[in-house]
């Protein structure tokens, strides 16, 4: 069954602020998600301390000492 009485105006009125507050929590959530991809794409998935490297014209492993 549908409401009796509406009243758009004042169902627009009162839905301002929640659609406002969604609207605000989606623009943050694509935010802080290309902002992490981005710093992740960035730093790559490099070992802090290697004990070998690959040499990148040759591709031989070289001993760090």
């Amino acid at each position: 069954m549908s409401a009796p009485d509406t009243n758009l105006n004042k169902q627009t009125r009162r839905h301002r602020g929640p659609l406002i507050g969604m609207a605000i929590v989606v623009v943050f959530t694509i935010g802080y998600g290309a902002y992490y991809l981005g710093n992740l794409a960035a730093d790559g998935n490099n070992p802090d301390n290697p004990d070998v490297i690959i040499d990148g014209r040759t591709g031989e492993a070289e001993e760090i000492e």
